[in-house]
């Protein structure tokens, strides 16, 4: 004990700057990982929800009777045309939202 007053000064051991960095060293990494996992997860619940909307209406389409002779690869080809069309109308609506004027100002001008 009597070495520790040469090596580290009191001073030294009584400075508590920068404690605040080891905290945040060490939740950074798992904030960012719970920020970008739930980023994930509504993308993949965005596309399961798409494809589901998809077979549904092919499916829907079918029971109707709007198909002649149903092949397995076009209903398939039904699906993905019904889940893509589904995804551009989505994505026209949020362009046309971004485009929109954002106050009355601009609209009166």
């Amino acid at each position: 004990m009597r070495f520790l007053p040469k090596l580290f000064p009191r001073r030294w051991l009584k400075d508590e700057s920068g404690a605040v960095v080891v905290d945040f060293a060490i939740m950074l990494p798992v904030f960012l990982m719970l920020m970008l996992s739930s980023v994930e997860m509504g993308m993949m619940t965005f596309r399961q929800t798409m494809l589901e909307r998809g077979l549904d209406m092919a499916v829907r389409n079918l029971r109707l009777g709007l198909y002649s002779s149903p092949t397995h690869a076009k209903m398939k080809d039904e699906m993905d045309t019904t889940s893509i069309e589904r995804y551009t109308m989505i994505r026209s609506i949020a362009e046309t939202m971004r485009n929109m004027p954002k106050t009355i100002m601009e609209i009166n001008v």
